[in-house]
């Protein structure tokens, strides 16, 4: 596999973070109705974001943490170097 392949899929994993974070706090009250606590309060109701529907809050969830998840498991695979043996140089040998 190209080298290239290791630090893109961590690019890729920590932009849908960084997407999916954004959103979920734009949309905080959203959030804090689909997750009823005491802690966590849906507040005023003047909200200048559109009601969001409790499917897209869902998924935001779920996008956030498959990204961070995905950025540990990338970076842990390329820190532990069992990355390198994946890794095939431009001549096709394995790189050391």
């Amino acid at each position: 596999m190209p080298l290239e392949v290791f630090p893109l899929a961590l690019l890729a994993a920590i932009l849908i973070t960084f997407a999916a974070g954004t959103y979920l706090l734009i949309h905080f009250r959203a959030l804090a109705r689909l997750l009823p606590s005491r802690h966590l309060v849906p507040g005023p109701k003047t909200s200048r974001a559109p009601p969001q529907s409790r499917g897209l809050v869902i998924a935001a969830l779920i996008a956030f943490n498959v990204g961070w998840i995905a950025s540990v498991a990338i970076w842990s695979f390329t820190a532990s170097g069992e990355a390198n043996d994946a890794v095939v140089s431009v001549h096709g040998q394995a790189s050391s």
